[in-house]
């Protein structure tokens, strides 16, 4: 299976040199800049990357995650409960990076792609929290609901092929996931970081003995399993080369 490189180590190098460039933020804070990946191989003439077992074989183009107060943790500091919408804004150990709903598209391809950028205090980081999220009916999830109105009760969806026809995954599933980075990172105003959050899809649809999880399939089972597998699916680490690989 031939890998398709779309993100070189220059275009990283220019993403952050843009990111230096970009006005600076208050004093004592330094830039991060949030990427996105996912565990794809492209297969040539796929727009996406295909996984095979002994008789099926699963076409992944299309994957989107609905997700909500992204944090980064300093180390020996703590992050708050989360009891309502702005819970801890200002919590210089638990910073957030971005608190409204927010539709990830990792790339189904290798490399990693910006999401975001921000300013947050200096110091060093060593976990990054996040909350998938089906919306439901607060301010901010109608908000989001009217930009995106095909994830009325969703939190996650894929689109491919099974076996050579056309399928649709949609899950439900509301999840905190707490990122343990791979090393910890610093925040420092002299230069930007980029973490790079993976998401690996590949293992969403992985089942025993190197079958796969039918992602058409009505089995309750079935889809508990491939719930299971996406709460286990994330990780995170410093990725200024924006290759989708830890630094």
């Amino acid at each position: 299976m031939r890998r398709t490189v779309i993100f070189s180590a220059l275009v990283g190098a220019l993403t952050l040199f843009a990111a230096c460039e970009a006005s600076t933020g208050p004093e004592g804070t330094g830039r991060v800049v949030l990427q996105l990946a996912s565990s794809g191989n492209a297969t040539a003439g796929l727009s996406g990357f295909a996984l095979s077992s002994a008789v099926d074989e699963l076409v992944i183009t299309s994957v989107e995650v609905v997700a909500r107060k992204i944090r980064l943790k300093q180390e020996d500091g703590a992050c708050p409960a989360d009891e309502g919408e702005g819970e801890g804004e200002g919590d210089p150990d638990c910073p957030p990076l971005w608190l409204d709903p927010l539709l990830l598209v990792p790339p189904v391809v290798d490399g990693a792609v910006t999401e975001f950028t921000i300013d947050i205090p200096e110091g060093m980081y060593d976990e990054l929290k996040l909350q998938i999220h089906k919306p439901t009916g607060s301010q901010k999830d109608v908000i989001f609901l009217a930009d995106n109105p095909d994830f009325e009760g969703i939190s996650v969806r894929v689109i491919g092929t099974w076996n050579g026809e056309p399928f649709e995954f949609t899950s439900s599933i509301t999840a905190e996931v707490e990122i343990e980075l791979e090393e910890p990172i610093e925040v420092a105003a002299d230069v930007p970081v980029a973490i790079t959050l993976l998401i690996d899809v590949q293992s969403w649809f992985a089942g025993s003995g190197g079958m796969l999880l039918d992602p058409t399939s009505t089995s309750q089972q079935v889809k508990s399993q491939i719930d299971q597998n996406i709460r286990q699916s994330f990780k995170a680490f410093e990725d200024d080369d924006g290759d989708g690989e830890a630094d």
